[in-house]
């Protein structure tokens, strides 16, 4: 349901090529907000005092001219298409949650090769405003500016790669978990108010885009069950369910103690790459520790919201065990139809997925472990 403007493309390409040269581009369009509206850019200047380190102003101004350039892109396809997609049904979307580095992107690539089903592209999520009307032109210029490879974890990655929903919805309300690696000074802040949802304004502005977002996916997609992902839903199950009430959840769980190691690699990786301001280690470290026990607390007291029917949990040792048979069990638990169908598609990428080597980790502290079975009420039951 593409909308390919010839006109419109012939413009863009204009301007790109008095404005940029090919090196310039490339370094303005690798940040994540590299989609937002002038307006949305303000909000969340604002909604972070404007408290910009001194060596981010160029990666600031260079955000501030994109968003100038989103700002008439997203009004028109607004225009075009916002009533077809507001009356879009959402059938059924299948939501896979889990803290940040506990197999969630492995899963929701497995689960991709479903070829009956839809999901959330790098370039979606990078473009919410105009990956409809935005045509081949736009893809080829993300393609050509993004990584091959995520940084954290050298998976790979392509524009048609799955991505995950929350860089949309990032974009197009600033109401995400992903301000903490942009602003991780105010970590708990954004973690509170997109997470926990402890302002009732935050919450509306999230579910508003949210809703909508899933509702242009779906749209897209000509109403294919979606698979979305984001571990910052674990903490959402209330809020979505209030949105979609009949979604369906496949909670992925891993050692908590590689969990942290993981995580916290992924703060330093990331945040060098996104982030707007300068931090100390120590301040982002009790941000993640923090952080993971309210969001496992708040989905402890919310899961029991979800119909038995519509809750599958999995193990990220075991999808690795045994990677279809898990997949299998999952369909079957949340009566998903078309695994037989995609059996070919999933050994595919079992075999091409092997080979992959995880990350290794120095030794942490006795200190440190300790503390995080304390603070996280760890036991053995947990630690697998």
């Amino acid at each position: 349901m593409k909308l390919n403007l010839f006109s419109l493309n012939s413009i863009l390409l204009f301007i790109m090529k008095i404005e940029f040269t090919k090196k310039n581009y490339r370094n303005i369009f690798k940040h994540p907000l590299m989609g937002v509206t002038f307006p949305i850019w303000l909000r969340i200047l604002w909604m972070n005092k404007f408290a910009i380190s001194l060596g981010f102003i160029p990666k600031v101004i260079s955000i501030t001219f994109t968003s100038l350039f989103n700002t008439p892109l997203h009004f028109l396809e607004f225009l075009i298409y916002s009533r077809r997609i507001k009356k879009q049904e959402v059938k059924e979307p299948i939501f896979i949650i889990g803290h940040p580095r506990s197999g969630t992107t492995h899963l929701h690539y497995l689960m991709s090769k479903d070829k009956s089903k839809a999901f959330c592209t790098l370039y979606q999520g990078l473009l919410p405003h105009s990956f409809l009307i935005g045509g081949n032109l736009l893809q080829r210029m993300i393609a050509k500016s993004i990584p091959s490879t995520r940084p954290q974890d050298e998976v790979k990655v392509s524009v048609d790669s799955p991505k995950e929903e929350e860089f949309a919805i990032a974009t197009m309300s600033g109401v995400s978990y992903l301000m903490t690696f942009y602003f991780p000074q105010f970590a708990m802040k954004h973690f509170e108010e997109s997470v926990l949802f402890k302002s009732d304004k935050r919450k509306k502005q999230w579910q508003k885009s949210f809703k909508y977002f899933i509702q242009k996916l779906s749209y897209y997609n000509s109403g294919k069950q979606l698979i979305l992902k984001s571990p910052a839903n674990t903490g959402r199950i209330k809020e979505i369910l209030e949105v979609f009430p009949d979604a369906k959840f496949v909670h992925i769980h891993r050692d908590p103690i590689e969990v942290y190691q993981s995580t916290v690699r992924l703060y330093e990786k990331i945040i060098q790459e996104t982030s707007f301001q300068e931090v100390e280690r120590e301040v982002v470290d009790e941000y993640i520790i923090s952080s993971y026990r309210l969001m496992y607390d708040k989905f402890e007291k919310e899961k029991s919201l979800i119909s038995a029917f519509c809750f599958s949990s999995i193990s990220y040792s075991e999808l690795l065990q045994n990677p279809l048979q898990e997949l299998q069990r999952i369909y079957t638990e949340l009566g998903i139809n078309g695994f037989s169908e995609s059996k070919t598609n999933f050994e595919k990428e079992i075999l091409v997925t092997k080979d992959y080597k995880k990350n290794s980790y120095s030794q942490l502290s006795a200190k440190k472990i300790e503390r995080l079975k304390k603070e996280w009420r760890l036991n053995n039951d947990t630690l697998n």
